[in-house]
């Protein structure tokens, strides 16, 4: 699970992200590019099989 966290460079595509490989590790932080850096990766897996999901009904209070 890759979470993301806020923008560290919006205009650059650099975020900043916490991400948890399974229930046995610490979640741990990271920065990246959208594209995934120069290796194509974020956290170590494939930024192109990344789908960004939002819900809709988040409420503030």
């Amino acid at each position: 699970m890759v979470l993301f966290e806020k923008w560290v460079d919006k205009a650059a595509g650099k975020f900043s992200y916490i991400h948890e490989a399974n229930t046995d590790d610490d979640m741990m932080r990271g920065q990246d590019y959208l594209i995934g850096g120069t290796d194509g990766r974020i956290a170590g897996h494939a930024a192109s099989g990344y789908v960004a999901l939002r819900y809709d009904k988040v409420v503030n209070g």
